[in-house]
């Protein structure tokens, strides 16, 4: 394909970011195009720092080949274009997912100041006592293994599969969006506020934490602390993790399954294990109450902005049934801009 054929959607995104751009180009050309300068971000980043990255190769060949086929199958319901579709947005959330983890830790190693003391002073303000929160979860042993099971387990690539095999094209997009959109905003944000956990600045003795795997709360920690200060250099891709405290990550996930989901049998089962994980995020988290707060912000900061633009999946109605009869969906049966 030639270079105006590529470069023809993304200049017509820039002027009309509600068009959803071409098939080949799902879930947004502009989705692509921010992917691609993460990318060459990480590249310059690495190439004038001290910082480098290693088993780049087995990150690449780990893709969840298994995944990948289940929303093949699934997605086959719905016909071609359904395929297509699942095919590039798992594409793009396999590709962003590395390359964004790599700038994350490229932006914690920047090495500004830890801001833990100013976010146990925000969460005072608020009146949380994480202390007190944390040990009433330790001490019960109902709500200590449900919430750990719901902080371990991911509803997104169930609501993918899902939103996959019923048709929801424009969910699935939105789902892509808006999983790009956070993890971006969650990355910058990270970066210039970094801090570490409430474990750490709060130190709580057996009486509090007696109970908990010895790492809940911590085991990014390491990693947080060591590029941070300058003490660790090397990033290997087969190890990464989130290593961002404000805004909680965890929080965005657990809220985008049920936000792509509603409307279907599967909403009320995704809001039920959303507020679950959001209730085991300081805990097994090791997340502040301000973290939560200001992770639920950039989710709807984001939905509102989808919506704005027409991109936030409500125009799926009858999606399903429009692909099955060989049509395309709604909003992707616009003329696009010519190759």
């Amino acid at each position: 394909m030639s270079t105006k054929g590529w470069l023809s959607p993304v200049l017509h995104s820039l002027r009309h970011p509600s068009d959803p751009g071409p098939l080949w180009l799902f879930p947004h050309p502009l989705a692509w195009l921010a992917t691609i300068a993460i990318i060459a971000v990480d590249g310059l980043w690495l190439f004038v720092s001290d910082m480098r990255i290693i088993n780049a190769g087995k990150a690449i060949t780990g893709v969840p080949v298994l995944l990948l086929v289940m929303v093949l199958l699934v997605s086959a319901i719905g016909g071609r274009r359904m395929v297509i579709a699942s095919l590039m947005a798992f594409m793009i959330i396999n590709l962003f997912g590395q390359s964004g983890r790599v700038l994350n830790y490229l932006g914690v190693g920047l090495g500004l100041p830890l801001r833990d003391a100013a976010l146990a002073s925000m969460d005072a303000w608020l009146g949380f006592d994480w202390l007190a929160y944390v040990k009433f979860v330790n001490g019960h042993e109902l709500v200590r293994q449900v919430l750990r099971r719901a902080y371990e387990f991911s509803a997104l690539p169930i609501a993918a599969m899902w939103l996959a095999a019923t048709g929801r094209m424009e969910r699935l997009r939105a789902f892509t969006l808006m999983f790009i959109i956070t993890a971006t905003t969650t990355i910058i944000i990270g970066s210039l506020l970094p801090a570490l956990s409430a474990f750490t600045q709060y130190n709580p003795g057996p009486e509090t934490i007696g109970n908990l795997p010895q790492d809940a709360g911590r085991k990014f920690v390491a990693h947080a602390a060591g590029f941070n200060s300058g003490e660790m250099r090397v990033i290997d891709m087969t190890r990464m993790m989130g290593i961002v405290a404000l805004p909680s990550f965890h929080t965005i996930m657990a809220l985008i399954a049920p936000w792509s989901l509603r409307g279907t049998l599967l909403f009320w089962p995704s809001a039920l294990l959303a507020a679950l994980v959001i209730l085991a995020t300081p805990v097994y988290g090791g997340h502040y109450m301000v973290d939560i707060i200001a992770g639920a912000a950039v989710f709807f900061a984001t939905a509102w902005a989808l919506r704005r633009l027409g991109l936030d999946g409500a125009r799926d109605l009858g999606a399903r049934h429009a692909i099955t009869r060989g049509k395309p969906p709604p909003g992707m049966d616009r003329p696009q801009p010519a190759a």
